[in-house]
Order: structure tokens, then C-alpha cells, then sequence
């Protein structure tokens, strides 16, 4: 018996992996479209979605980064607390060329946490870095951003991304 965390899907059936990483999220969308993702949030409820799905937010969050000045190469620190954005947003990186970097989301911007300390050592290795994050968490770093004016980077909403309109260009 397998431990609780681990899963295996199915052998893959679908020819040769894809040399490029986007490549296989978009073949994931076309060949199994009846799959689905589960997303569970802190409270155990959980959200479904396809892979189309995913491909169709992660190319309007990259379609935001680009419209926002990034081009590839450029770091993109997360402050994502919801697993979907998350998601979303690696997928929009991978796709975009851009370096995600992932810090864990402290639980207050105004009290020493492990968090805060991971977030600002981060800040202090890739000097001013976008930071991509939800509304609520903007609010909370904005305090943490006029408190220390050493931290000022581009912060960036998930939420706007989404209401882009056009079409993104994979890296």
C-alpha cells in the first residue's frame, strides 16, 4: 500500500513527452479534457477544474505580466496563498520565461515570522523582484512596505491579470 500523499496516475500513453514544458500542459488540455484538478483551501473545501481551464488562467496571468513590462528572465516572487493561483501563476511562468520564486506567505507582514524572514532574505538575494499576489495579501504588505522602504518592489494583483484581454506569447 502506498503512503496517503503519494498518487500515480496512469502509464503515459500519449507518444513522446514534450521537450518543453508548456508544451505539456497544452497537450494535457487537448488530449484529456475531461480530466480534473482539485484544489483544496485551508479550509478543506475543495475546487475543480480541467487542465483547459488551467491553460486559459495561466494565459491570462501571463498575458498580465507581459502587459505589466516583464520579459523572460525576469523573477517573480509569490505571495499566493490559494493552491489555484499558485498553480496558475508557475504555469503562466513556465510559459512566459520568467522565474518563479515561491516564499511562503507569512501570516502578518507587522510580526517576526519564519515567513517574513524567508520573504525578506528573498527580497535581499534578487533585488527588487515583482511580487505577484492576491488583494487581501497587497494589503498587508503594504504596511510591511512602508515600514521598511528598503522592500519597495513592484507588487503585482493576481486578481487584475485575470481581466486581461488579448493573447500572450509562450517563451
Amino acid at each position: 500500500m502506498m503512503p496517503p500523499g503519494f498518487l500515480r496516475g496512469p502509464e503515459w500513453k500519449y507518444g513522446s513527452t514534450p521537450a518543453i514544458l508548456g508544451d505539456l500542459l497544452r497537450r494535457a488540455s487537448h488530449e484529456t479534457p475531461l480530466n480534473q484538478l482539485v484544489w483544496l483551501d485551508s479550509c478543506g473545501r475543495a475546487t475543480v477544474s480541467t487542465y483547459a481551464d488551467l491553460v486559459a488562467d495561466s494565459e491570462y496571468i501571463l498575458l498580465g505580466l507581459q502587459m505589466s513590462g516583464l520579459v523572460p528572465g525576469d523573477v517573480v516572487l509569490f505571495q499566493l496563498p490559494h493552491h489555484a493561483d499558485f498553480i496558475a501563476a508557475l504555469w503562466a511562468c513556465f510559459l512566459g520565461g520568467f522565474v518563479a520564486l515561491p516564499v511562503a506567505t507569512p501570516p502578518d507582514y507587522s510580526e517576526s515570522s519564519s515567513q517574513l524572514e524567508n520573504f525578506c532574505h528573498a527580497c535581499g538575494i534578487q533585488p527588487e523582484p515583482y511580487v505577484l499576489t492576491d488583494r487581501k495579501t497587497a494589503s498587508l504588505l503594504r504596511s510591511f512596505r512602508t515600514a521598511t522602504p528598503k522592500h519597495q518592489n513592484q507588487v503585482i494583483l493576481i486578481d487584475d491579470l485575470r481581466n486581461t484581454e488579448g493573447h500572450p506569447l509562450w517563451h
